[in-house]
Parts: structure tokens; sequence; C-alpha cells
């Protein structure tokens, strides 16, 4: 038996396009020498740079997939990269004002808000989230921090030492763990010494 697919072009364009990057609701493409972002229905949403002889003449460094309705970037301030978040109109809806930051998940994003500088060396400290208005969930007060995942998130003490929060910043399980993994299905990969698994109660 055979099946026949066939395959319609769900999009118009007005003009030719030349595909750069692909983002959730939204697509990197280039068009007369401007990288710009089209949405689902083939409009233009907003420009990303206008590329110049030099190609310095850009609005973002990094601009990475959209979750959550906010897309993390990344921008060079002096000597130091920071980032934010836009929104799907490309507008800055959270200021780039932190030394390091992952894209949101579950509706919290992973943000570095303080920045240790030792010579040529330096290190981001002092991790935390914020939910998609810019507002910190607690203090940030964490070595290191993961995305949330199953309504939880990784984080690290100053004894290098893992644990789980909850999505208001409450630690839930205790930092007792030399690695910890995100929750899936309910069920984290942890180590003590050896590996083992752990329970969302703990």
């Amino acid at each position: 038996k055979v099946i026949e697919n066939s395959v319609k072009l769900a999009t118009e364009f007005a003009k030719e396009y030349n595909v750069t990057m692909l983002v959730k609701s939204a697509v990197s493409v280039i068009s007369d020498g401007e990288i710009t972002f089209i949405n689902t229905k083939g409009e233009e949403a907003f420009p990303w740079f206008v590329k110049d002889a030099a190609f310095h003449n850009y609005k973002f460094q990094e601009i990475n997939a959209f979750h959550n309705g906010l897309a993390l970037v990344k921008v060079k301030d002096a000597d130091t990269t920071k980032y934010g978040f836009i929104n799907t109109k490309g507008d800055l809806q959270i200021d780039c004002k932190y030394y390091d930051a992952e894209s949101f998940s579950e509706g919290f994003a992973v943000v570095g808000t303080k920045l240790n500088k030792n010579g040529w060396y330096s290190d981001v400290e002092n991790y935390g989230f914020i939910n998609t208005d810019g507002q910190l969930i607690s203090e940030p007060n964490f070595t290191r921090a993961k995305s949330f995942s199953g309504g939880y998130a990784v984080v690290r003490n100053d004894q290098k030492k893992y644990g789980y929060v909850d999505t208001k910043g409450n630690v839930v399980i205790e930092c007792s763990f030399d690695d910890a993994g995100s929750f899936v299905d309910g069920i984290a990969l942890v180590a003590v010494v050896g590996r083992g698994m752990v329970t969302a109660k703990g």
C-alpha cells in the first residue's frame, strides 16, 4: 500500500529571503543586507541588525529562540557581556543587566547577577530566577543554577552541593548532592559519591 504525501506552502512571502536561524514562532532571515525576523504569517516582525561595510551596526550580538514569549539576547557593554530578553515585537522587555542567563523555561529564567573579576579571570555568581516580568522570585544567592523542569530547578550552594528549588524560589530538597540533574517525569538523577535517583519528595 502506498501513501501519497503532499506538501503545501504554509505561508506566502512578499519577497525572497535567505533563512539564517529558526526560532519558535519566528524565523531569522536575510533580505537586502538586513537580518530580520518574520512571524508565522510571513510578516516582518522586527530587525536584528543591518549590515554595514564593517559589520558593526547591530542591535544585538546574539538572539536565542523564543520561549514563553521572550528571547534571550546578548549585548557587549564596554568589555563586559550582558544578557536581557526581548518580546516578539523585538522590544527589550527585560534590560540587559545580567552577566549570565538562560532562556525561559516553565515561566522562569536563570540569571547571574554578580561578576567577580580577578585579573584576566572572571566568574559569574549570585544566580537566581526571574519571572517573565523580570522580577526575582527570591534572593539570587546560588553559585550555579539550571532551568526549571517538572516544576523544580537545580541550584548549587557555596559548599558546591546541589539541591532543588520550587517556582517560589524555596529550597525544597536540601543542597546535599555532589551533582544533580533536572527532573523528568518526577525523577531526577543525582550523585553522592556514586549515582542514584531522587523523587520530587526528596
